[in-house]
């Protein structure tokens, strides 16, 4: 009797001990393998997909991702059961709201695919358009065709003419450039076609001419282009005296009167050029204008000097004023015509520095002047 009080006394003692064994082998344990369904929900959720599922069903993957969590609480309090129930639903969502994407994505493409049939058939009816006017085209050029062949000799004859008129152009710039010299077998070649193409229409051969001729025109443009580089590089390497003879011979030739040369440079007297005591170049003298700007554009390295006079009539400071006028007239004209104004100088000194006889009336009006003075600076 007194043993069996003993082990009852001792009973609770034990069934703690029991439950705290029991309870560390819990601890121990941790939760349950993960569930396939969980897994598989998590793989799902992975995908590369489930940007555009966001975009197109939201409230879907809101609640795929609430059933996730869900099954992840279950799995970790070693319900796996629940937590593969709560995964299921997840994945049906998930599975939706991916279907639903794709729908909207096809939907998508389609749209995209019918707008460009769309396009391209209303391109095809843009086409047919231009066909059809390509055709009214085509027609009306065998009508031209049909017109030409009536009179083809002579059209041909034209267009002999007219291919020569541009072989000879070519032949001038060629020439120009010294191409004779500088592209020598070119510019011979070039000089025996032409002479063929002589040839052919003195025979009445105008297809033979008109072939000749288009050689010949090319030619030419192939002696210009071989020789223009050597010829530009020639030039820039003359010597400032060959430059500034150039320049006089140039502005004689553009002015048709010989220059002068003195210590300024190569000077152009313009007489007469305006009306007594006027500023306004006269209409017909603004030819002697614009070979000064020849000369200018020619001469790039020159500076121009614009130098105005006037007759002894009159008081000094109104023909100083005058002159001074006319000067920047004859300036601003040149500036008009694109040369820089940087390089354009004008100086007006009324009466002074008469160049011809003031006692004489007719002399006295040539002293109405205005001298353009070309001064190399390079």
């Amino acid at each position: 009797m007194a043993q069996q009080r003993t082990l009852l006394a001792a009973a609770p003692q034990w069934s703690l001990a029991l439950l705290m064994v029991l309870t560390a082998a819990l601890v121990a344990c941790g939760p349950p393998p993960k569930p396939a369904e969980l897994q598989e929900l998590e793989k799902m959720r992975n995908d590369s997909f489930t940007a555009q599922i966001n975009t197109a069903a939201p409230k879907l993957l809101e609640q795929a991702d609430k059933f996730h969590k869900m099954a992840v609480t279950a799995w970790q309090e070693g319900d796996a059961p629940r937590a593969a129930d709560y995964a299921w639903l997840g994945q049906l969502r998930y599975k939706t709201a991916k279907s639903k994407a794709k729908s909207l994505d096809e939907q998508a493409r389609y749209d995209e695919a019918a707008a460009k049939v769309t396009k391209a058939n209303q391109e095809v009816e843009v086409n047919k358009l231009k066909i059809d006017g390509l055709n009214k085209s085509i027609a009306q050029l065998e009508q031209t065709v049909a017109a030409y062949d009536q009179n083809a000799s002579m059209k041909r004859q034209s267009t002999v003419d007219q291919v020569l008129l541009t072989a000879e152009g070519e032949r001038e710039k060629a020439k120009a450039v010294n191409a004779a010299e500088l592209a020598a077998g070119k510019w011979n070649f070039a000089e025996n076609v032409m002479k063929l193409t002589q040839e052919h229409l003195t025979a009445g051969r105008v297809d033979e001419a008109l072939k000749s001729a288009e050689e010949a025109k090319v030619a030419y443009m192939e002696a210009y282009a071989v020789a223009k580089p050597e010829f530009d590089k020639a030039s820039a390497s003359a010597t400032r005296a060959e430059r500034e003879k150039a320049l006089y011979v140039a502005a004689s030739s553009a002015f048709s009167v010989d220059a002068l040369q003195d210590q300024r440079g190569v000077v152009v007297v313009m007489p007469r050029v305006f009306d007594l005591n006027k500023t306004t170049v006269l209409e017909g003298k603004a030819f002697m204008l614009d070979a000064a700007v020849k000369i200018a554009t020619d001469f790039p390295e020159t500076t121009v000097m614009i130098e105005g006079y006037t007759q002894s009539k009159g008081s000094d400071s109104k023909n100083l004023t005058i002159s001074q006028s006319r000067a920047d007239s004859v300036r601003d004209y040149l500036v008009q015509k694109g040369v820089d104004p940087k390089r354009c100088v004008s100086s007006g000194y009324g009466e002074e520095k008469p160049r011809y006889d003031n006692s004489s009336k007719d002399d006295r009006g040539k002293n109405d002047r205005v001298e353009v003075v070309f001064v190399m600076t390079k």
